[in-house]
């Protein structure tokens, strides 16, 4: 049996808090001009903080971050969010637009939250 992969992401839908409000077209299936998800969402924001390269960017990054980790429960779910948010911004199409150390500041904050969540989780 050949497995298809989520139309709206990375995530199966079981970590994907956002799957029961998906809009479905007139033939019952996803479509995905009806829902926006949440990771390209967030992936626009963060690209466009790196596009105006302003002081206090970094914060807004942050804070864009950790309201697309607040979406999810669990070790897991936000484990497996957080390697899909870092592996879309090393795609070297986003990649080519980080400016100042963006990505890397980023980085750096998603493995204090990993810390964090590690110790909240034990």
């Amino acid at each position: 049996m050949r497995r298809r992969l989520e139309v709206h992401g990375h995530l199966p839908s079981r970590i994907r808090p956002w799957a029961s409000r998906e809009k479905r077209n007139r033939l019952g299936r996803r479509d995905a001009s009806l829902v926006m998800d949440p990771l390209d969402d967030k992936v626009r924001s963060i690209l466009a903080l790196a596009d105006s390269y302003k002081a206090g960017n970094i914060i807004k990054a942050e804070r864009v971050v950790d309201a697309y980790l607040d979406n999810f429960q669990g070790y897991r779910a936000l484990r497996a969010a957080m390697d899909t948010l870092l592996r879309e911004l090393a795609r070297p199409k986003h990649r080519a637009r980080n400016r100042g150390g963006l990505f890397e500041l980023i980085e750096l904050h998603l493995k204090r939250r990993h810390g964090e969540i590690a110790r909240l989780f034990q």
